[in-house]
């Protein structure tokens, strides 16, 4: 059953952003792409009261269209892609009109981790410095529940932390920590039991954050399991810097990666 419709519609624009990979000509299979296309259709739906235009019409459809740009796209070294495709209006007959695709080579990225990570686990991406936001963000707003062209909350945030650090760590005006500018993000609250806030807290829902809560339902799952709870920004902070848990972010594009805590 899909969510209920959020009131309000700001942005000129939603988007998605992807990692794709071509094996021979042929994009590689994803579980992740046909996330990707549902989130996509759900926040033209919400945000922008409109259909995806007729390239991105089904799971299928997007598919293809995201191979074909990838081929376009390819030179000599690993195939492996950055991709950002954003719709936007005008809306004619119910159908957004306005289709563009960014496809960047990534070769950064031609190894991810897709599970939740065991003990000793090094990170193929390196580790993401992460500070604190110093102040509440307001997270109500639809433009935190998808990924949208307006950034001002994530922009404002990373500016209060500086540029010491290489993201931030947004929290509510009730003191939850929500995610970070470009990613969600766990804590190790006990061996194998890893916690990450639900959308309530005020959140993009990540494509890759639903495959891990799927994949990691039991205590036999590899890596522990990931479960849906608030994370206070105290707790946050004793868990990782007062016990020494581990951080982990995780998104489409970078897979699971480790996250650093710095104080200040």
């Amino acid at each position: 059953m899909e969510p209920p419709k959020p009131a309000g519609c700001p942005p000129r624009g939603v988007f998605t952003t992807l990692r794709a990979a071509l094996l021979a000509d042929a994009l590689a299979p994803s579980a992740l792409l046909a996330r990707h296309h549902a989130r996509l259709r759900l926040a033209a739906r919400d945000c922008l009261a409109a259909s995806l235009p007729p390239p991105l019409a089904s799971a299928a459809n997007f598919a293809a269209f995201v191979g074909a740009k990838c081929r376009e796209a390819r030179a000599e070294g690993p195939a492996v892609f950055r991709v950002r495709v954003e719709v936007g209006g005008p809306a004619r007959d119910g159908v957004l009109q306005t289709l563009r695709c960014d496809v960047v080579a990534a070769p950064q990225l031609l190894a991810v981790c897709e599970q939740l990570p065991r003990r000793g686990w090094s990170s193929p991406v390196g580790t993401l410095r992460v500070r604190l936001d110093p102040a509440a963000s307001c997270t109500a707003g639809v433009e935190v529940r998808y990924k949208t062209t307006e950034r001002g909350v994530y922009d404002a945030a990373r500016r209060r932390v500086g540029e010491a650090v290489d993201d931030v760590l947004l929290w509510n005006e009730r003191g939850e920590v929500t995610e970070a500018s470009i990613a969600n993000f766990a804590v190790e609250r006990e061996e194998g039991v890893w916690v990450t806030p639900p959308q309530s807290c005020g959140l993009l829902a990540g494509v890759m954050r639903e495959q891990l809560l799927e994949g990691s339902s039991d205590a036999e799952a590899e890596g522990g399991v990931l479960k849906e709870e608030v994370v206070s920004v105290a707790e946050l902070k004793r868990l990782v810097l007062g016990e020494g848990r581990r951080l982990i972010g995780f998104n489409a594009l970078r897979g699971v990666f480790a996250m650093e805590l710095v104080e200040g």
